[in-house]
């Protein structure tokens, strides 16, 4: 049987991936320490899966700074400083500008190991 068929009592499927069709394969619920694990008992695995609780994660407080400047900056000047934040805002096409909807709150954010050098200086 798959993750989230059949969950104990008092928890809930939060999300899951497709890893059938392309996807990552993951698995979130909502539920207390008890119910994740009894979740985790009823199934055989090929490697022990990797349990995280849910937690705020914030930017990296020294890199704080260039970011706030990058986006005041792009605001001033209507041209975004990297191609990377007009991508990220234009889901169809690069327009030569970055005017994010929001501020980011609300946004859940999945990283895969991409081997991204945070000291590289677009970072």
């Amino acid at each position: 049987r798959s993750l989230g068929e059949n969950m104990p009592e008092g928890s809930e499927l939060v999300s899951k991936g497709d890893p059938d069709h392309g996807g990552l394969p993951f698995f979130m619920m909502r539920g207390t320490k008890e119910t994740v694990k009894e979740e985790l008992r009823t199934h055989a695995f090929p490697v022990a899966p990797n349990v995280e609780s849910d937690s705020d994660t914030y930017a990296i407080p020294e890199k704080l700074e260039s970011v706030t400047r990058i986006a005041s900056s792009q605001q001033n000047t209507g041209k975004p400083d990297s191609w990377g934040l007009d991508r990220i805002d234009d889901r169809y096409d690069l327009d030569d500008d970055y005017s994010p909807d929001d501020d980011g709150r609300g946004v859940h954010v999945f990283v895969a190991d991409t081997g991204v050098r945070v000291s590289h200086t677009d970072f």
